[in-house]
């Protein structure tokens, strides 16, 4: 079953059912096309702000790189379903069949690489909300941080997705590769979030202050 072919209200009901997918890696995906979504809206908004061609090739360069994510994370929506119901198959099953368990480490690897996968696409995605907030329509600031709040969500999501079925995985330099990235683009989104919702908080406390001194005059 492909959810990007139905409606958000069957994707919502089944992430509901007792059914072991959709899931935590799949609506990781879906909080990351969101998040990419509302970057590539304020920068679609950001055209008519470019103060040159200079700027207007920088916010060019955004919508065609938020572009190609947005791409890539919804489809992981579906891929992660059809990694983790692999990988449950041979979870559930009692069968010890002819290279069981070199099939249930691959079955592993995937559900790791997927998980993976979203956090990378949620991490490149939030290199772009800082740049956007600077070279943007000002209005769409709260879109921007709301786009940046759902990325560090989905990166969070995915991130424990991918660990916990790397623990699992007997393939040593491939876990320690991947914990390793996941710990650098970790720490990396925290700043690039932290960034963007502090420059966020100071614009609007010198709004407020703004508005106050117009009301009393």
């Amino acid at each position: 079953m492909s959810y990007l072919k139905g409606s958000i209200k069957d994707y919502i009901k089944d992430l509901g059912r007792f059914c072991p997918a959709p899931g935590g890696g799949s609506a990781a995906a879906l909080t990351a096309s969101l998040g990419i979504s509302l970057l590539l809206m304020a920068a679609h908004y950001a055209v008519n702000k470019a103060r040159d061609r200079k700027a207007l090739s920088e916010i060019n360069r955004s919508r065609k790189g938020l572009a190609a994510l947005q791409g890539k994370a919804k489809h992981l929506i579906d891929r992660d379903v059809t990694a983790y119901m692999k990988l449950h198959r041979f979870i559930i099953s009692k069968k010890n069949g002819k290279n069981r368990k070199t099939r249930m480490q691959k079955a592993l690897k995937e559900a790791a690489c997927v998980p993976f996968l979203i956090a990378e696409a949620a991490y490149e995605a939030a290199q772009y909300g800082g740049p956007l907030l600077k070279s943007g329509n000002k209005n769409l600031a709260t879109n921007i941080r709301s786009g940046m709040s759902l990325l560090h969500s989905a990166f969070y999501a995915a991130r424990i997705n991918a660990e916990v079925n790397l623990a699992y995985t007997d393939d040593k330099v491939f876990v320690n590769d991947t914990f390793r990235l996941l710990q650098a683009m970790n720490k990396k989104i925290q700043d690039l979030s932290a960034g963007v919702r502090k420059e966020i908080a100071a614009d609007l406390s010198k709004r407020l202050k703004k508005n106050e001194r117009r009301i009393c005059g």
